[in-house]
């Protein structure tokens, strides 16, 4: 059983408990308190526990939340720095994709815009051939129109030269008539 004494007399433990909220101290603070079976426990603390139990000590729960504010935002500055790195390297990731992707978009308008100009020229492929159909149709009457003259001025000459010839055919004529007479006047006297 424990007995609990202020000022060399006789308290409650809820007194004592009360006493020390009051003039601030930390019994489990090894700053403030330290029995001697507790040296041993305060040595095998690390830098970090140490200076929590002396801000304790020196400033009360005040000093000891500020720390631990410190500390979380020590833990978020790090943690920013981490994203900020992260989303540094993730930007960098997305524009090396953006320049890909600008590259095929490029890609896609080109391909659009020959497209487009395909079908422009679908609908001028029967005007050409229009075109070119109706060369070939003046080229072929102006043939025809040159076999025209050709055949008349080769008619003309025809007719001069059997105009000639009418001459020669009639004494032909004549002579293939006198022929036969003679040749049926020689098989009669055989």
């Amino acid at each position: 059983k424990s007995e609990w004494f202020v000022d060399d007399s006789k308290a409650t433990e809820s007194n004592v408990k009360s006493l020390c909220r009051e003039l601030n101290i930390q019994l489990e603070n090894l700053c403030q308190f330290l029995p001697q079976e507790k040296v041993s426990e305060f040595t095998e603390q690390n830098s970090v526990e140490r200076l929590s139990q002396t801000l304790s000590a020196l400033g009360g729960e005040k000093f000891r939340d500020e720390l631990l504010d410190l500390r979380e935002s020590y833990q978020n500055l790090k943690q920013n720095q981490s994203g900020s790195e992260n989303d540094a390297h993730q930007l960098e990731q997305m524009k090396r994709l953006n320049a890909n992707i600008e590259g095929d978009v490029e890609l896609v308008r080109q391909r659009k815009q020959i497209l487009e100009s395909v079908e422009k020229l679908k609908l001028i492929v029967p005007w050409i051939e229009r075109a070119e159909v109706a060369k070939e149709v003046l080229r072929l009457k102006s043939t025809r129109e040159e076999l025209s003259e050709l055949k008349k001025s080769l008619k003309l000459e025809l007719d001069v030269e059997e105009r000639k010839l009418d001459p020669l055919k009639k004494s032909t004529d004549l002579l293939r008539a006198q022929f036969k007479q003679c040749s049926v006047e020689y098989t009669k006297s055989d």
